[in-house]
């Protein structure tokens, strides 16, 4: 299982009771905080993620492998969020903006004929 949340997840009671709660439902958790960005996902945030392994199913290796297994997903850089925006100038972009401004546009014909 895997839950994401924020950095700030990792600390003080929240973090305690998951810990607590999830070896008592008999796992084993593990947490990392990764950048978004160094996953090449178009943001660039950090949050913290919690895996959790059924204790049965698993080996005491299992983190060390799941720490080695999260470095190898990084990129050597960030993803620049530029390679997933699209120019104004793309046809596609230009499209959306069209239907949105007619939207709006009969949008506040009906409001004035209303009226």
């Amino acid at each position: 299982m895997v839950i994401e949340n924020v950095v700030a997840a990792l600390k003080g009671q929240f973090f305690e009771k998951l810990i607590k709660d999830m070896k008592a439902a008999g796992y084993k958790i593990a947490a990392q905080v990764l950048n978004s960005a160094t996953c090449g996902l178009p943001q660039d945030r950090d949050r913290a993620y919690f895996v959790c392994m059924l204790a049965e199913l698993t080996d005491d290796s299992w983190e060390d492998r799941f720490y080695e297994t999260v470095e190898q997903l990084k990129l050597p850089e960030p993803m620049p969020l530029r390679r997933f925006v699209l120019r104004d100038s793309h046809p596609y972009v230009g499209t959306i903006i069209a239907e949105k401004q007619e939207k709006y546009a009969k949008m506040i014909r009906n409001t004035i004929l209303k009226r």
